[in-house]
């Protein structure tokens, strides 16, 4: 790490300052971590609104189907990093950056990573990648292992108030809150974190309670095998502070990091300050970006009416299908037929007291075909809003042009191809954006040289990286 000229920040005043901000920042959040949890409860196939409660309860997987399909289409569509030489004098180092950012990308399983961004970006809208350098998880003949990238959700981020992504991808925000739990072994293994303070904090025994996201709840919910009780156990929650801070008359980048709102484990200069121009190590991955606002909008939002519709009426058809089979009876009290004979089973019979003495009330069956065309007109709806167009035949889009022809289907294909490129390029922006760090770092922190294994056009070659051949 650089040199730092560490100014002391008193712990009390840094612990007031984060709870502060923290607190406003959170605040500020809330309503949008309620939507998310809806988007998160349709992906995992959990209906969130329901107009029609009847027998049926099925739920049809098109948000997870959605998600899936655009994550599989961005993700594979990033199988490389190239290294743009910035003057011919550029040229060699450029090719040695682009494959070492390969080279990691596959020896650290950095992709699997990127993908999971990808997908938690097209559920909600916005996803985190954060990357550090860590000495201690460096070896001999391994230096790269001191990269580490890590992903986390929206609802675990935190910026000032009235910040717009636009100001974050500028560098025109002055602080960033990751909140995140860790137990003691986890934070006494951090050599970042002052040993004293973490004596305090594990005499407290254990992690205090803290309030949850919506989203969390969610998950928590979702993973039927961890309560409540068995989420919190041994965990502390950590609010770490990555920003600007008055200090004289003049404004330092510090990293201040407090452990149950009550004791400050770190406060220094930022590690970063003299390596990155933008000294946040943390990358959003992002959905469809709006310009005045901080949270971007995923794949689920613009259709969530329409999956809780496409849901609702697929349960009126199979009750109505149901009730067909099963259908109710009006039954004469005189004719002294007990209800169990009125199920519906193999080798029925029903012993009547008097003729006719029960009527079957079969339900209107032109309601299944109505069910059925409305179902195709949602979903239609759904795939024109979510650029996930079926191409099969007789899936009319009723929101654009019908895809039953060839012509319909080279029209639709074009559509789709635009808006997934545009997708892209939004994906792109964000790589950059990490990539930048890692090939700062590298040209910082690698402290020694090693080797690396390139594949190039079915030639395997072999490449000595420090960081005098990235720079």
């Amino acid at each position: 790490m650089p040199s730092q000229n560490n100014t002391q920040l008193p712990d009390n005043e840094a612990l007031r300052l984060v709870k502060e901000r923290y607190s406003s920042s959170r605040k500020a959040s809330a309503l949008d971590f309620e939507r998310f949890a809806r988007y998160y409860k349709l992906f995992r196939n959990r209906q969130t609104v329901k107009s029609y409660v009847g027998l049926a309860n099925l739920f049809i997987p098109e948000p997870y189907r959605v998600v899936h399909k655009k994550t599989a289409k961005l993700a594979n569509a990033i199988r490389s990093i190239k290294v743009t030489a910035e003057g011919p004098n550029d040229v060699e180092s450029g090719k040695t950056g682009t494959r070492l950012i390969n080279f990691l990308r596959r020896k650290l399983n950095w992709f699997i990573i990127e993908r999971t961004a990808i997908q938690e970006s097209r559920t909600i809208g916005l996803a985190w990648l954060k990357c550090l350098w860590k000495v201690k998880q460096e070896t001999e003949s391994a230096p790269y292992k001191g990269f580490d990238i890590s992903f986390d959700t929206a609802d675990h981020i935190f910026v000032s108030p009235g910040t717009t992504l636009l100001d974050y991808f500028v560098g025109n925000t002055k602080l960033l809150i990751h909140e995140y739990e860790a137990d003691i072994g986890a934070l006494k293994s951090n050599p970042a974190f002052k040993k004293s303070a973490l004596d305090q904090l594990e005499l407290r025994a254990g992690g205090g309670v803290t309030e949850r996201s919506a989203l969390d709840m969610a998950r928590i919910q979702q993973d039927t095998l961890r309560t409540e009780k068995e989420a919190k156990k041994s965990k502390y929650r950590i609010q770490e502070h990555w920003g600007l801070v008055s200090q004289g008359n003049e404004e330092k980048w510090r990293v201040i990091a407090v452990a149950d709102s009550a004791i400050v484990i770190r406060n220094e200069e930022n590690p970063y300050i003299e390596i990155l121009d933008f000294p946040i190590p943390f990358v959003p991955i992002i959905g469809n970006i709006v310009g005045q606002e901080l949270y971007p909008i995923g794949d689920i939002e613009p259709a969530e009416s329409l999956f809780n519709e496409l849901n609702d009426t697929r349960n009126q058809r199979m009750d109505t299908v149901t009730m067909n089979i099963d259908p109710p009876k009006e039954v004469i009290k005189g004719a002294n037929i007990p209800p169990q004979d009125l199920v519906a089973k193999r080798g029925w019979i029903m012993r009547s007291a008097i003729p006719n003495g029960v009527r079957f009330i079969p339900p209107d069956m032109q309601g299944v075909r109505a069910a059925i065309d409305e179902e195709k007109i949602i979903r239609g709806d759904i795939q024109q809003v979510t650029n996930t167009i079926d191409f099969s035949p007789g899936s009319d889009v009723q929101a654009g042009v019908s895809i039953d022809t060839a012509r319909g289907t080279i029209i639709a294909k074009g559509e789709a191809d635009i808006i997934t490129e545009d997708e892209l390029q939004l994906l792109k922006v964000s790589l950059r954006m990490l990539y930048r760090i890692v090939l700062a770092y590298a040209q910082n922190f690698l402290d020694r040289e090693f080797t690396i294994r390139v594949l190039e056009q079915g030639a395997e070659t072999f490449h000595e990286v420090s960081k005098e051949s990235i720079k």
